[in-house]
């Protein structure tokens, strides 16, 4: 596994650890701040378990179940969704989907480029401020976290509006890999409920 695939586990964990309590939506009202889109598939909160990965099972990523999470939090369960074996970056997850028994509880999508260029980073992360804009989700709270920790540091600013939420974390790796010192690694996320 690549630096580059490694370095997205650490600040995938610390977003699991985050509790995020969305306020209460209407879905049936206003469905579009209820929907998300993940792999080329639209998933709505609270559909059923089976219909969301039914139409992940057809994405362009690979879907696997995190058997040991599912296993800690039965009947809740995990779910990743992968880049395919035979495109660059295989095996990096690309979103999760997580169910609170038979219904869907929470998505995150992984909106960072494959590219190192800040240019790049930058226009994923407007693009994805301005859907949210022209979706109405405009109101919106702004809360940041830093953890450092002996071997890396964390921050992430996270804008929360109603049941979706956009993410940007970096983290600086104070340890060297094979010999070579980490790169920082950043990324942006998009979250749908509770996630």
């Amino acid at each position: 596994m690549s630096l580059r695939s490694l370095a997205w586990l650490f600040p995938l964990a610390a977003c699991l650890a985050m509790a995020q309590v969305p306020a209460r939506i209407d879905c049936n009202r206003n469905p579009t701040l209820c929907q998300i889109d993940i792999g080329g598939q639209t998933l709505t909160m609270g559909m059923p378990k089976d219909r969301a990965v039914e139409l992940l099972a057809r994405s362009s990523y690979h879907l696997s179940e995190d058997r040991v999470w599912s296993a800690e939090h039965k009947p809740d369960s995990l779910w990743h969704l992968n880049v395919a074996e035979h495109q660059p970056f295989a095996g990096a997850i690309k979103g999760g989907v997580k169910f609170k028994g038979e219904k869907l509880d929470g998505v995150m999508v992984l909106w960072s480029p494959d590219s190192d260029e800040q240019s790049d980073f930058a226009a994923s992360l407007i693009n994805l401020l301005e859907r949210f804009s022209n979706e109405g989700s405009t109101s919106c709270t702004l809360s940041t976290t830093k953890t450092p920790r002996p071997q890396q540091e964390d921050r992430d600013a996270t804008f929360q509006c109603g049941l979706r939420s956009i993410s940007v974390s970096h983290t600086r790796f104070q340890t060297t890999f094979l010999g070579q010192k980490a790169p920082d690694y950043a990324a942006i996320y998009e979250f749908l409920g509770n996630w």
